[in-house]
């Protein structure tokens, strides 16, 4: 692992604690923290889809419509991702509730259009879009 990768590591280990695990499979982890002293959370995701170039791009940017990254690292077989954890109900979680009245959808479209054309234009395609 790099040092970077260590130091990560190594402050999650000693000022956060482990809350959910989101997601874990054979190609990735998506983790909740906690930090033990300001309760502040942020999402770990460990993958090994290189895709580091595109995270290391929207680090430090703020958009509504997007969680903020806070750090990466590429690791010998893996990235790291630090963002901040967005407080909230998943569009999963709501769709599965039925269908939601026409104004609230155009609601959720242009939001999620507005985190698409903030992507597009720092060059970023975003090929996964899902609930």
């Amino acid at each position: 692992m790099s040092t970077h990768g260590d130091y990560i590591e190594n402050v999650l280990r000693e000022e956060y604690t482990s809350i959910r695990v989101f997601k874990d499979d054979e190609g990735s982890k998506t983790e909740l923290f906690q930090h033990n002293k300001t309760d502040n959370k942020l999402v770990k995701i460990t993958s090994k889809n290189m895709n580091d170039h595109v995270f290391r791009i929207l680090r430090g940017f703020r958009h509504t419509n997007l969680p903020t990254i806070l750090d990466v690292c590429a690791c010998e077989d893996h990235i790291c991702v630090l963002e901040a954890y967005v407080e909230g109900e998943t569009l999963e979680s709501v769709l599965k509730k039925g269908i939601l009245p026409h104004n609230v959808a155009i609601g959720y479209m242009l939001d999620i259009c507005a985190a698409l054309v903030f992507l597009h234009s720092q060059q970023i395609i975003h090929r996964d879009i899902k609930p």
